[in-house]
């Protein structure tokens, strides 16, 4: 086909076989030519190509350069080496010549494809010397692509073959020289920078640790101890990378050793190997001693850097002292390291750079420590923004600040915020090895948003998923499993499912004492559990043991006016209250008010509101009005700090203090903290229906006192009709029909009465039988019957 067109484009063309195309079609022939072996005829064609490109463009044009090249390999494959060293020559001086500059990457590759033809020559001819001498050039200009041209791995594998060239031509000159140093010294720069190659640049680890050694072995041989500590410290690198700690650690430690036999002055490397000595002590948990290694580091940098002048080596030291010291505890120290740390990031990197988003995550960590969530925040959210912006979607660094963050939104109970943060996190987790703990971590905040909210169902499932995870990576007996059982206790029994509740806290208390033995906290925290359970089954007797065992733990174990002791005492005075032992009640809420003094966090304030709350009750029980008033006023003041005026909460003792002035006759104040409980009732998306009925019957009690039977009537009507669907409530029911038989009766209905009191005796009569109040009814029914 070549020589068909070859023919045409001759006898068609104007200039004869003077045309550039055919110059190009000769090209062609003459490669196929070659590959077929007919080498004098691919030289011939090459030949008249050439002379046809020369005429053309020009001897000096890179197309001539090409062709010179091609005539140079033929004229190797016939051994003609002195005419393919003349072709090679002149091909190099056009290419050289057309090079643009040290980011022409085409016309750079052209060159040391020139080059390494020329050193393969003088090779073949046994002038190694020479050889060398272009395989050098051709290795320096190589070199200067593979740093031009990020990622490209045929120009690293063309790199790491010229590399292979000049180390077997070394190792060569080595075997017959008496001067072997130099030589030595060159092969093993070169075997270290190969490694360099497979380490940084191809990700293969194991064929960097090979060069890594290989290179180590000829360093040790010229006992040059700086360059073994330096390839020492490479295979620390390699062996890190591989998370194996130890390994690292030892060649770190060889390292250091070596490089100050090889250099009396301490140096930056010195104070890198410092530097990553305390890495693989940190990853290995050996928190003191890898803050001794970063401090090493950071002194020796502070001598080599001006005070003046700002170091990214300084602030990575400083950054990873911030985190040792986070480890230990020390938040305050911690902080005192990650601030000057991002501060020079950010100086010098600006504000967009990935190492200042790693700064405000650890300061945004050490504010969560510190309780300062809003600044946490702050932090964090700048932090995830960059992060996002610069990493790809399922980078674990982007969930670690999803999974910080949320937890904090959780605090605030900002749930709509956190759930998708978590979700977001747990789906790069999931794809992830070794993030187990992580992901049974997001799991529990899930379960704890979800029971916030409501989602009690969602609630359990997420522990479930934790606690599967949790068994399977550290055991059944771990007490991280007892945490989660004893959520998912607190869960079941919140829904009502109090034999599976149980069920949870029999295996915490199992674990407890597999861990703890019997005398320990968190025994009383499950006995509170259990006692509340108890409650609910009505078997108080079991609950009174529980929560005094827990109290008995509580008070052996804490400081005398610890706020848990208090939370124990409340529990028992409820017990004492239900049995109506009021003075024994009122006692202990005395105490436990005492330990609570003044709360200075929502979560006590709260427990303190509702401690004053129970201790006006039963002050209201033994006709201690004013100092039941006391209490509760105390009661409405902390729920107001805590939940605002508007809150149920508030209204709820709002709704205490009006029962109470309605039993000293203060109607019309009464009256208005009623009617604002019940108001609050009927707009909650929480409504109890037994707190609102309980209200419409006090607040149609406090009508029908005032003679406003018309506006007392529809309440005890609504009263009555909540009652009715509830179960287990005849007396309650019994109780509001009576009211209404009375009110039916003042206003004149008196068949609507008598139907009214006489299910109101018969519900009484079901329950009770005969007893004084039922007296009562009787005897109104009889009035009625004889106004009748």
């Amino acid at each position: 086909c070549f020589k068909k067109s070859l023919s045409i484009r001759i006898s068609a063309s104007e200039l004869g076989d003077a045309d550039l195309s055919v110059a190009d079609s000769l090209c062609w022939m003459g490669k196929i030519h070659r590959e077929n072996e007919e080498l004098f005829d691919a030289r011939e064609c090459f030949m008249v190509a050439h002379k046809t490109k020369s005429a053309i463009l020009g001897t000096h044009h890179p197309e001539c350069a090409d062709v010179l090249h091609n005539i140079g390999v033929v004229c190797d494959d016939l051994n003609l080496h002195p005419q393919s060293l003349s072709c090679y020559s002149q091909a190099l001086a056009i290419r050289r010549a057309n090079v643009t500059d040290v980011y022409d990457v085409t016309g750079m590759n052209e060159v040391c494809e020139t080059l390494n033809c020329i050193a393969t020559v003088y090779r073949t001819t046994g002038e190694r010397q020479k050889a060398l001498q272009f395989y050098q050039q051709s290795l320096k200009r190589r070199v200067r692509i593979v740093s031009a041209v990020i990622s490209d791995k045929d120009q690293i594998s063309t790199l790491l073959r010229t590399y292979e060239d000049v180390i077997s031509l070394l190792k060569l000159e080595v075997s017959e020289s008496n001067e072997k140093s130099d030589m030595l010294g060159q092969i093993g720069k070169l075997l270290l920078e190969m490694g360099k190659l497979y380490d940084n640049r191809l990700r293969k680890l194991s064929k960097a640790m090979l060069y890594y050694q290989r290179a180590l072995e000829v360093f040790k041989e010229m006992k040059n101890y700086k360059r073994i500590g330096d390839t020492l410290s490479f295979m620390g690198g390699v062996h890190a990378k591989k998370r194996a700690h130890k390994k690292a650690l030892k060649c770190f430690k060889d390292s250091l050793v070596l490089r100050k036999i090889g250099s009396k002055e301490e140096t930056a490397d010195t104070a890198e190997t410092y530097h990553n000595i305390g890495n693989c002590e940190a990853k290995l948990g050996l928190f003191e001693d890898c803050l001794h290694s970063y401090c090493e580091a950071l002194k020796i940098k502070k001598k080599i850097y001006p005070s003046d002048m700002l170091s990214l080596s300084t602030a990575k030291t400083e950054h990873c002292m911030g985190l040792a010291l986070l480890q230990l505890g020390s938040v305050i120290e911690a902080l005192g390291f990650f601030m000057p740390a991002m501060e020079v990031r950010q100086q010098v990197l600006g504000s967009e750079h990935l190492d200042y988003a790693f700064s405000l995550h650890n300061v945004g960590r050490v504010y969560f420590h510190q309780g300062r969530v809003d600044d946490a925040i702050v932090c964090l959210e700048e932090a995830l923004r960059i992060k996002k912006s610069k990493l790809d979607n399922g980078h674990p660094s982007v969930a670690e600040t999803e999974h910080v963050l949320a937890s904090l939104y959780i605090q605030k109970e900002d749930i709509a915020t956190a759930i998708p943060l978590l979700k977001s996190a747990l789906s790069t987790y999931k794809g992830k090895k070794d993030c187990d703990i992580m992901k049974s971590d997001i799991f529990d905040l899930l379960g704890k948003a979800y029971s916030i909210i409501g989602i009690i169902e969602d609630a359990i499932l997420s522990y479930k998923h934790s606690l599967k995870i949790k068994r399977a990576v550290l055991g059944l007996d771990d007490v991280a499993c007892a945490n989660v059982l004893m959520e998912i206790g607190k869960l079941r029994a919140s829904t009502g499912d109090l034999n599976e509740a149980l069920i949870a806290f029999k295996e915490v208390k199992r674990i407890h004492k597999e861990v703890y033995g019997k005398e320990h906290l968190r025994n009383a925290d499950l006995l509170i559990q259990v006692g509340l359970i108890q409650e609910k089954i009505d078997n108080d007797d079991m609950a009174f043991r529980c929560y005094t065992e827990a109290l008995r733990l509580r008070q052996l174990l804490l400081s005398e006016n610890h706020f848990e002791i208090a939370e124990a005492l409340a529990h028992v005075g409820k017990i004492h209250q239900k049995r109506a032992e009021h003075f024994k009640s009122i006692s202990i809420f005395q105490e436990a008010i005492g330990i609570y003094r003044d709360p200075n966090n929502k979560k006590m304030m709260k427990e303190c509101a509702d401690v004053c709350r129970l201790l006006g009750m039963s002050q209201m029980e033994i006709s201690d009005t004013n100092n039941a008033f006391l209490s509760f006023e105390r009661s409405l003041k902390l729920r107001e700090r805590v939940f605002g005026k508007d809150s149920e909460e508030w209204a709820e003792v709002a709704y205490d203090i009006g029962v109470a002035k309605a039993h000293i006759g203060l109607h019309d104040e009464a009256v208005e903290l009623i009617e604002h409980f019940i108001s609050m009732k009927r707009t909650s998306n929480n409504q109890d229906s037994n707190n609102l009925s309980n209200a419409l019957f006090q607040l149609g009690l406090l009508k029908s006192k005032n003679r406003c039977i018309d506006e007392a009537l529809p309440l005890l009507q609504e009263a009555l009709k909540i009652r009715r669907m509830q179960d287990d409530n005849e007396l309650e029911i019994s109780e509001v029909l009576f009211q209404i038989g009375c009110i039916h009766e003042a206003k004149k209905d008196y068949l609507e009465s008598l139907v009214c009191l006489e299910e109101s005796l018969q519900l009484r009569q079901s329950i009770v039988g005969d007893d004084e109040i039922a007296g009562d009814t009787m005897l109104k029914i009889g009035e009625v019957h004889r106004i009748r």
